[in-house]
């Protein structure tokens, strides 16, 4: 689906230009020309006002107040999506328009459409990566739909891990911008999607969580072990994310939240079975690890229709391959999670507060600073998501 605001920056400086007309821009975009039409002429008008020679000095104060006011207006959000933080504004006909067109226009008079756009390939400490994410941060403002905005962050998630592989291909520094970065756009994502209140919101962030922690163990298996306390930073947010969503999802819809945990859960112990037969043991420990965690969820949702049990046996045979290779503390406690799931499915309760959920946050906390933080409260039946719970 187009983003009106960045055909709409791209149509303006065409013009401007002189690369194109008003009709040929909206020739080239019949899908959204009834949108797109009314933006487009204002924003002309607004091109021709009289102009002045802004110092760069006001210039780049201009755009700091912009993403100032962006910045306090999601923070104010808090579940309203009707109106924003401007005096005298509301975010409905018109009045949305005329924003969409000022943000355009200030955005594009320090910088230019050229510069929005080459700036996508900028990484964290280059001199055009304010403009990258500035131009997300407008992005994401104009989106009125909490739904949208959730894809949005998920997008812009995916980016911050584009950013980390070539940050570690280069050498280059900057990867505490983008790990940082990459935290607060899934944040996000799963916030607007709690907000948006649709199973199918939440249903993708945990597909594409899913996804990303496959990159994630790409980059481990890569540039580990170097880089092997950021990505497992990176991987374990991606985890609480993914718990989190699911868990929301389990409210509504359990038996879906399920077949999501069990999915994960399979994704967790084949990384766990292929990092230990590479000989990669801290990668393999950390991926079963994340399994107890998910087990631990699949313990709080999972009913005992008997559904699964054809998945949980394959990851039962995944783990008997590599059992030798695993500490046998560690042992134990996947040991304990099948025999939680085998009472689920049995429609046995499961006892709260064995070993599964005790030793692994214990674990996860000693192996992983932040993920001390994160997870080091989830003893129990997997009670809590760490830090986003």
């Amino acid at each position: 689906m187009k983003n009106v605001a960045d055909v709409l920056a791209s149509c303006l400086e065409d013009i401007k230009a002189g690369k194109a007309s008003v009709e040929e821009c909206l020739a080239r975009h019949e899908d959204i020309r009834g949108e797109l039409e009314p933006l487009l002429r204002l924003g002309l008008k607004v091109e021709d006002l009289p102009r002045v020679s802004p110092s760069p000095a006001f210039r780049a104060t201009a755009k700091a107040a912009l993403m100032e006011e962006i910045h306090k207006e999601q923070t104010a959000r808090s579940g309203r999506r009707d109106g924003f933080s401007w005096p005298g504004i509301v975010r409905s006909g018109w009045a949305r328009a005329t924003a969409i067109v000022l943000a355009v226009v200030i955005v594009l008079s320090g910088a230019g459409a050229g510069t929005v756009f080459a700036a996508g390939d900028s990484l964290p400490g280059e001199t055009l990566y304010p403009v990258k994410t500035g131009w997300e941060d407008v992005r994401d403002w104009l989106e009125s739909d909490p739904a949208a905005s959730a894809g949005l962050q998920l997008e812009f998630a995916g980016r911050r891990i584009q950013e980390m592989r070539r940050l570690l291909a280069n050498g280059s520094p900057g990867l505490e911008t983008a790990l940082t970065g990459y935290e607060e756009n899934l944040e996000k994502a799963v916030t607007e999607a709690e907000q948006a209140g649709k199973t199918d919101a939440l249903d993708a962030i945990a597909g594409d969580v899913a996804l990303q922690l496959e990159l994630l163990d790409d980059l481990e298996d890569e540039y580990g072990p170097g880089a092997d306390s950021d990505i497992g930073r990176a991987e374990e947010y991606a985890v609480n994310c993914q718990v989190r969503a699911i868990r929301k999802i389990a409210a509504e819809e359990p038996a879906i939240a399920a077949n999501l945990t069990v999915m994960v859960m399979e994704q967790r112990m084949q990384k766990a079975a292929g990092a230990f037969a590479e000989g990669k043991g801290k990668h393999g420990e950390q991926a079963l690890h994340q399994f107890l965690r998910y087990s631990s969820l699949y313990d709080e949702i999972a009913t005992s229709d008997g559904e699964n049990s054809a998945e949980i046996q394959a990851m039962q045979e995944y783990f008997n391959g590599i059992r030798d290779e695993v500490p046998a503390q560690l042992t134990q406690q996947v040991e304990n999670a099948f025999q939680h799931m085998q009472q689920n499915r049995n429609g046995q309760p499961v006892s709260p507060g064995m070993e599964n959920g005790q030793g692994q946050g214990q674990a996860n906390g000693a192996g992983n600073g932040t993920q001390g933080q994160n997870d080091g409260s989830q003893g129990g039946n997997g009670g809590g998501s760490g830090a986003l719970g």
